[in-house]
């Protein structure tokens, strides 16, 4: 029986190598379904180590349901059956859970590389987390909008260009350091514009925020 790939960079197969640093979280399955690679992104995505999940079904690691709540996780999953047929596989969005059990949406991306012989093909998929926006999408349809803008700008909160600037950057999921970085500013600073944000908008979180500029048109 052949054993699983080190998580090692330097051990996998050189195509693979590319997916060593890539912001995505990266895994990579054998010809049965198996887990090969685990890359670093993966492990702070969904927080398992490679360690806990080297070796295992694809399915039994990532236990992903589509939005109605249904299983599409499977050991015979239509992606897997879709590249067994050479069919391209468009990305999706999967709701799953990290290791200490936190719901997390992922978009996933699936590609397939060459094995050593025919039918030994590689299959990787890139995933990276979504959670903001199906969370913002909720917002907006809990407060009537079903993602349609309903109000103009007109009368709306009045927001200085720079908390325009940050509001868009908070609903491109960018967090405090990062829009800090982005304007070279402090991350104190960020923090303080947040909370004019919240205070004009009458929000209570910055998803929230994101909802109701929507719906001022602000967005």
């Amino acid at each position: 029986m052949s054993q699983p790939l080190s998580p090692t960079p330097r051990t996998w197969p050189r195509p693979l190598e590319l997916f060593a640093n890539t912001a995505d979280g990266v895994l990579a399955l054998d010809a049965r379904g198996r887990i090969v690679l685990w890359n670093e992104s993966a492990e702070k995505i969904l927080g398992y180590p490679a360690r806990e999940v080297l070796g295992k079904a694809c399915c039994e690691v990532m236990q992903g349901r589509d939005g109605a709540g249904n299983l599409y996780c499977l050991p015979n999953c239509n992606v897997m059956s879709m590249v067994r047929l050479g069919q391209r596989v468009q990305n999706y969005d999967i709701q799953t859970h990290t290791r200490v059990g936190q719901s997390i949406w992922l978009n996933v991306s699936t590609l397939t590389l060459p094995g050593s012989r025919p039918g030994q093909e590689i299959v990787v998929h890139l995933f990276r987390d979504i959670t903001s926006k199906h969370r913002l999408q909720e917002l907006v349809r809990e407060r009537g909008g079903g993602g349609v803008i309903l109000e103009s700008n007109n009368g709306g909160p009045d927001l200085t260009r720079r908390e325009l600037q940050i509001l868009r950057m908070v609903a491109e999921g960018l967090k405090t350091r990062a829009i800090a970085e982005k304007l070279n500013i402090s991350e104190a600073t960020v923090r303080n514009h947040v909370q004019n944000i919240l205070t004009k908008l009458e929000a209570h979180s910055r998803l929230e925020a994101v909802a109701m500029a929507m719906k001022h048109h602000l967005l």
